[in-house]
């Protein structure tokens, strides 16, 4: 298992900007439960969906801490730097939220989000086979 530590911002854990290689060593952990976000400097869109997608990780670490659940991991992957992933997970559209656990999709989003659908996907997330 790779341990990545990230810095905190105003005590929260901070987003981790996720590289093709990070992906080799991350995706071996059969169980873990990763929520990926695709985006772009250059899209209007994005900067929107990264407050939201943000402020849900904050908000998920919290109750993360205060309770049984299992730890979801945030990453964020920027579509003009690593081109590879993008591939990888044939984005074709951004935003876009990717939830996996382990190697295996267990949803696959293009376009806008609400709060509400990110909480969704991450009780779905849990929720998907062990």
């Amino acid at each position: 298992m790779v341990l990545i530590i990230t810095k905190e911002k105003g005590g929260f854990m901070s987003i981790i900007s996720l590289s093709f290689q990070q992906w080799n060593k991350i995706q071996d952990n059969s169980n873990s439960l990763i929520l990926i976000e695709f985006w772009a400097d250059w899209c209007g869109p994005c900067k929107e969906m990264t407050t939201i997608y943000q402020d849900t990780q904050h908000k998920n670490e919290f109750y993360e801490k205060n309770t049984t659940l299992q730890h979801v991991s945030f990453f964020q992957v920027n579509v003009d730097t690593e081109q590879k992933l993008t591939q990888l997970f044939n984005i074709k559209s951004i935003p876009a939220l990717i939830g996996l656990r382990g190697k295996d999709i267990i949803f696959q989003h293009e376009g806008s989000y609400t709060p509400s659908f990110i909480e969704e996907k991450i009780n779905l997330l849990r929720n998907s086979s062990k």
